[in-house]
């Protein structure tokens, strides 16, 4: 199985899984009676909204899932991704080292001191012997970070660092009219503020139908900029080939 073949086999179960959750959330509304329903459509922005970070999270760890399984060398990946694993590897080993090196220095003895200082060598030989190594993102969930909300400028960190261009989000979705980053601002904007108490203003119908539209539309593209990302060989160094 393909890359791209293994990312639609992992991820159309949670598209499948929010867009019924999504259909779910118009049901309740119209279960609703007349007078509450605006309030119920503005009650459940939240749950839209997270049906949408739940899909972000879990289809670009799909992503970098499928890549991990297809025992690629280090060598024909491509550098977006070469450097965010090796950035990780660095991240973790200073924000874990840091203090332990000064209070060491500061209060064992030499020989203490070089043992952990050795200690921290052989980390480092590890992530050097990765170079020579396939690509495996251990735990892909764990580097996919959302932050506190998946708004545009998260997105656009994502996709950089997993080596996909938002700029080709941004076209997807310009065939559907969308503009990504005032329509996502919008509708993460109006979760933090009834999430947050700011406001809880009744909802249109025609607002709730737009939001409804954008998430189901913004989910798809997502899906589709990714899985032509591994179809394409994308994730791959200029100089690898793309595996049948």
């Amino acid at each position: 199985m393909s890359c791209a073949t293994d990312f639609l086999a992992g991820t159309d179960p949670v598209f499948k899984e929010c867009t019924e959750g999504i259909a779910t959330l118009s049901r309740i509304v119209v279960a609703c009676p007349q007078a509450l329903a605006g309030q119920a459509r503005a009650s459940l922005v939240p749950a839209l909204y997270a049906y949408w970070e739940r899909f972000f999270r879990i289809t670009f760890a799909e992503f970098l899932r499928c890549i991990s399984e297809a025992n690629i060398p280090f060598a024909n990946i491509c550098s977006a991704l070469a450097r965010f694993k090796v950035r990780k590897h660095a991240l973790l080993l200073d924000s874990s080292h840091r203090a332990r090196i000064l209070h060491t220095i500061d209060n064992r003895s030499l020989t203490d001191t070089k043992a952990f200082l050795q200690e921290i060598l052989n980390e480092m030989n590890d992530i050097d012997r990765a170079f020579g190594q396939p690509v495996v993102f251990f735990d892909p969930s764990a580097w996919i970070e959302t932050d506190s909300n998946v708004r545009y400028e998260v997105v656009e960190k994502v996709c950089r660092n997993v080596g996909v261009d938002p700029e080709a989000l941004k076209q997807i979705l310009s065939a559907s009219k969308i503009a990504l980053y005032p329509r996502l601002k919008e509708l993460v904007d109006m979760r933090n503020d009834i999430a947050h108490g700011t406001t809880i203003a009744p909802l249109g119908q025609s607002k709730w139908d737009e939001l409804q539209s954008f998430v189901s539309t913004l989910m798809n593209a997502v899906q589709l900029l990714l899985y032509e990302t591994l179809a394409n060989g994308q994730h791959l160094a200029p100089t690898a080939s793309v595996p049948p």
